[in-house]
């Protein structure tokens, strides 16, 4: 059989009919005139033509029914067939074949019906895949080899969203009562199907069955599957708080990055008391994969930042107060102001920006952004504001137009749109700054309300009428306190 395939995959055609006609005239065993079926199925012959070798190779048979050199076409020829059309990927042809031993009275047998699953499968013919199952079931299974195939067919039956679950659960009954070998994918589909129904019991026995018996690949296969659950988001929230429960449980392993994305998520679905439980369960772990890092606790500020939730901050702050791993940096810091300054605690959030100008490290460009936005939120900030632009100056950092930007905003921040409107126009005529749409737009969107907002958009249009009807063409938008915001302009700020 090697020889042969070896001569058809490598085309070496003309040799594998020398060494059949050789074999032909050595009055070959059974098992060798299956290979030569196959090979004449490889050299083109069709199933009809294989049916007429088959019966010249009975034809030739000794007289006599008992005689050791009688050859009889039988279940382990048509399954050979079958094997060779299943590998050209040619459903017809193994129906075919299958059908060809019908007529000969050859009837299938387990591995057939294995077959005849897998092919029907590969071309989405799951209620035909289906039929074949419960064919195989009246054979004699004890040799377990259709165990992958079965376990291929409880997948598809619920990818195809056709099937009900009793029909999948008895198929996975089968399995279980025969105490076969559960496939990974098989484990995840089926834990998902329990999820759906809100079964978390069902969900937690078939894990702790199966999920130990496998490889560790294995295990993160099933635990991918189970996150992406999760961060579906239109899985309903208590089966995502279900599946995380299930994850922690029995995936102690599940490491830091798909633990972030899951409290990321809780904070994108507004339940931040739950997402300050995934943290804390890191917080909590000893691996140190898992553990939180300082890229951790920014998203986790952040998070916290635009659902603007005091609560979730100040708790997962005071858990940096306690953790001896992390070494407060800059970064993180700056993630601090910004929080604490959109969960309205403007002056707490100038009290990092001290403790970053304290620091050996020192401010970065995004901290000195940070801060100004504190300013422009703070009672008195623009006080504040000042005296940072002033140590800026002193030090010649470099001002650019978006620091300008910041700093105007934090100075008209406090309703002084008059003073903030004045230091722009000194420094443009001083060119210190050619002042274009993101300075003039943070003058706009900084000034805290919509009575302020149309005496700056006044004199925007007297001082720099160009630029601000460029601004107008992008569009403004309205909120509900009436105030306006500039859609060309993006006044975000990063750690």
């Amino acid at each position: 059989m090697e020889l042969f395939r070896w001569c058809a995959t490598s085309g070496n055609i003309s040799f594998g009919h020398d060494v059949v006609r050789e074999i032909l005239q050595q009055n070959p065993v059974k098992p060798i005139w299956d290979a030569i079926f196959v090979w004449a199925a490889a050299t083109g012959k069709g199933v009809d033509e294989i049916g007429r070798m088959i019966d010249i190779m009975e034809s030739a048979n000794p007289s006599t029914s008992d005689s050791p050199e009688r050859r009889q076409a039988d279940i382990a020829t048509i399954n050979a067939l079958v094997e060779y059309a299943i590998s050209k990927e040619d459903p017809y042809m193994a129906e075919r074949f299958i059908a060809l031993g019908r007529e000969r009275g050859i009837e299938p047998d387990a591995k057939t019906y294995g077959l005849q699953i897998d092919y029907r499968l590969s071309v989405g013919d799951i209620d035909g895949a289906l039929t074949s199952y419960k064919n195989l079931q009246s054979t004699d299974v004890s040799s377990q080899e259709d165990v992958p195939t079965v376990n291929k067919l409880i997948v598809a039956l619920r990818s195809s969203r056709r099937h009900d679950f009793d029909t999948i659960m008895n198929v996975a009954a089968d399995l279980s009562d025969r105490r076969a070998r559960f496939e990974p994918q098989t484990v995840t589909t089926l834990a998902l199907l329990h999820l759906d129904r809100d079964e978390v019991h069902d969900v937690t026995d078939l894990l702790n069955t199966h999920a130990y018996h496998f490889s560790s690949a294995e295990r993160a296969g099933i635990r991918d599957a189970l996150v992406a659950y999760c961060l579906d988001p239109q899985t309903p929230l208590a089966r995502t708080w279900d599946a995380y429960t299930i994850l922690r449980e029995i995936f102690d392993e599940l490491p830091r990055q798909p633990r972030t994305q899951l409290m990321s998520m809780f904070f994108r679905r507004e339940r931040p008391d739950i997402a300050v439980h995934v943290f804390n369960h890191m917080r909590s772990h000893s691996r140190e994969d898992t553990i939180p890092t300082i890229d951790t606790y920014v998203t986790a500020f952040m998070s916290a930042a635009r659902l603007k939730d005091l609560e979730s901050l100040e708790l997962i702050h005071n858990q940096l107060k306690l953790d001896f791993n992390i070494h407060v940096s800059t970064h993180l810091r700056n993630a601090l102001i910004i929080a604490y300054t959109a969960c309205g605690k403007p002056r707490k959030a100038l009290g990092f920006w001290d403790d970053i100008v304290a620091s050996r490290e020192g401010p970065s460009y995004n901290s000195i952004h940070v801060a100004f936005r504190a300013c422009e939120h703070a009672h008195h900030g623009d006080i504040k504001a000042k005296e940072i632009w002033e140590k800026l100056r002193k030090m010649n950092i470099e001002l650019d137009r978006t620091l300008w930007g910041s700093y105007i905003a934090a100075v008209a921040g406090q309703g002084d749109m008059r003073h903030a409107a004045e230091i722009l126009a000194a420094a443009d005529e001083e060119g210190e700054l050619d002042v274009d749409e993101h300075v003039l737009g943070s003058l706009f969107m900084g000034t805290p309300n919509a009575v302020k907002q149309r005496d700056v958009e006044a004199w925007a249009r007297d001082k720099y009428p160009q630029v601000w009807a460029s601004l107008m063409e992008k569009g403004v938008e309205e909120l509900e306190n009436e105030a306006r915001v500039l859609k060309g302009i993006d006044r975000s700020v990063a750690p």
